[in-house]
């Protein structure tokens, strides 16, 4: 009795402190149903051990060995006797060597009878499933303390390498003498040998009779501790929820999760929890690759019930979900990764690393969304090629939400980084139609991303219509020297655009080679306001003005007065006047009849 008593009190010595505004003493009743789920042939293909499967190389998957320290018993008595490691788990040993056999799912009672007693139970589960303890007693009214704590652990190498079991502890959970029943969270484990101890808190000794009940669930998808570390993980399949718990243990508990994805698809990441009453942060959550390059990253509070991604696309090959206990709690969450239809595939967050669009009939359609990371905000970049001059139009779709807040900036740059256009689409804006851009034949750039924004994940949808035309000014018009040319008696359509920096101007410039008479014709569609929106000059080569007019919103066509034109060059200008409109536009430089 002497050594099992010293054995306890080593326990305690490094037993782990109660989660900060939470106590064990909380009823937290999980699901007990035992209906599966799924199909029994799905489940009993998940609840295979990972160490089974044989199709993920990049990661080491064999149970029998871990991050953690070798023996969690063995560390317990570490600080106490100057013993080898064979003679470490001797003991280990003989102190488990009265343990009573126990079955899953049946009721048994027992006392702790002098202080410093254990209780040692030990039982099996034959495939992965989820743990709990249903823990009763008689009420003590003279007294709140913790009157009882247990212990769970797992018998993870039965021979050992030197024919010495070891043993490691999975999680801890304490009971006051006054809450009478406790039901634990469910702890997810493999198939295998476990071992619960039952002791006293300290030298308060509870003597009640206590009863206890060790629960297994099968029918529902449990994570698999330990899965403490990305070498490892508990394999999961998209599309099915997991069960999973901040497991108390000496060190902050890290639940890993790998899938695979067998070609490029998206996958949206949904952490939900119930109401742990901390509005602290409690798990921080993040999607790594197998060379641990981060596609999101975010934190979620006690009182947030459920987190997602946003939809992500990703290429073929293997990823990891890590959930890290930041605050010590006992709320059990659910983790699925489901799968999307998103076209746009990370990384693709530079100029350099920019997502071609495929056009089919001059068309183009991407969905994506803008996902969160440590410390910043993902940026897509998307990229295009014309081969000819021509006209675009931009359409950016979202779902609408109620708030006006500015969710994604929208923004096309040329080769040069020149920006052609710029807008920001609102929460509540589910439409946002850039107007129509001409463009010489080259490459382009569009980014779109939320720096200075209100961060929104709701996936969006561009799309980018192409025309062929010479009918239609092309951006990077703003100056004399990149004017567009244009001819006698023939129209051309244009746009002021909003490139970010400033508003746009238009330059035209033709060539008289013969003295004419003319006048200057601009039209565009009638506004239904009197706001001025347009100022239009007619210049020479030399700068002298020869005419200027503005055109309100509500003129719909406006003539200039008959000029006369000597031979040389001449250059036509529309730029915003008091109140900018990106509406069309139309010029026509027609002869005297």
């Amino acid at each position: 009795m002497k050594r099992i008593k010293n054995f306890i009190l080593i326990i305690l010595t490094v037993a782990l402190a109660l989660p900060c505004g939470a106590a064990y003493a909380n009823k937290n009743v999980i699901n007990k149903t035992n209906e599966p789920s799924l199909s029994s042939n799905e489940i009993s293909d998940i609840l295979l051990p990972t160490e089974t499967t044989k199709s993920f190389p990049a990661a080491n998957v064999s149970k029998n060995s871990s991050d953690e320290s070798p023996s969690e018993l063995e560390t317990i008595i570490e600080n106490t006797a100057a013993e080898t490691t064979t003679e470490k788990n001797i003991d280990i040993n003989e102190k488990l060597g009265n343990v009573t056999p126990i079955a899953v799912n049946s009721f048994y009672t027992g006392v702790i009878e002098t202080a410093g007693t254990i209780n040692l139970y030990e039982f099996s589960v034959p495939a992965r499933c989820g743990l709990s303890v249903e823990f009763t007693h008689e009420r003590n009214e003279q007294s709140n303390l913790t009157g009882w704590v247990i212990y769970l652990f797992e018998k993870f190498d039965p021979s050992g390498a030197d024919g010495i079991a070891r043993y490691r502890m999975l999680n801890k959970y304490e009971t006051t003498t006054k809450d009478m029943n406790l039901v634990t969270s469910a702890s997810g484990v493999y198939g295998g040998n476990y071992v619960l101890a039952i002791t006293g808190k300290d030298s308060r000794l509870p003597t009640n009779e206590y009863m206890f009940k060790v629960i297994a669930d099968y029918g529902n998808i449990y994570e698999a501790e330990p899965n403490d570390s990305k070498n490892f993980y508990t394999q999961i399949r998209t599309d099915v929820k997991v069960i999973g718990l901040s497991n108390h243990k000496e060190l902050l508990d890290n639940d890993w999760y790998m899938f695979t994805l067998p070609e490029t698809g998206t996958v949206n990441v949904k952490f939900s929890h119930g109401r742990a009453d901390l509005p602290q942060v409690c798990w921080l959550l993040g999607l790594y690759g197998e060379n641990d390059e981060c596609y999101w990253y975010t934190t979620s509070t006690g009182i947030d019930n459920e987190i997602t991604s946003g939809e992500i696309g990703l290429p073929a090959g293997n990823y990891f979900v890590k959930i890290s206990t930041y605050l010590r709690n006992d709320t059990q969450y659910t983790l699925t990764v489901a799968t999307g239809d998103v076209s746009e595939i990370e990384f693709n967050d530079t100029k350099e690393t920019a997502q071609r669009l495929e056009f089919s009939n001059l068309t183009s359609i991407m969905t994506g969304s803008i996902t969160e990371r440590q410390g910043k905000y993902d940026v897509d970049w998307f990229t295009f090629e014309s081969a000819n001059d021509g006209v675009f139009v931009l359409t950016f779709n979202h779902k609408a939400f109620q708030k006006t807040n500015g969710g994604w900036q929208i923004t096309v740059y040329n080769e040069q980084d020149e920006i052609v256009y710029y807008d920001v689409s609102l929460w509540n804006e589910a439409t946002k139609v850039a107007p129509l851009m001409g463009i010489n034949a080259g490459k382009y750039y569009i980014k779109v991303d939320s720096e200075g924004m209100r961060y929104n994940n709701a996936n969006y949808t561009l799309k980018l219509a192409f025309v062929e035309t010479d009918a239609w000014e092309t951006e990077g018009n703003n100056s004399f020297e990149t004017a567009d040319e244009i001819f006698l008696n023939s129209q051309i359509s244009g746009t002021l655009v909003n490139n970010k920096l400033d508003y746009d101007r238009d330059c035209y410039f033709i060539d008289i080679e013969e003295r004419t008479f003319a006048y200057l014709t601009f039209s565009h569609a009638n506004l239904a306001d009197n706001k001025e929106g347009w100022i239009v000059t007619i210049q020479d080569e030399n700068g002298d003005v020869l005419e200027e007019f503005t055109s309100r919103w509500v003129d719909s066509k406006l003539t200039s007065t008959v000029l006369e034109f000597m031979p040389g060059r001449y250059y036509i200008t529309v730029d915003t006047a008091l109140y900018f409109s990106n509406k069309k536009y139309t010029i026509k430089l027609e002869t005297q009849s």
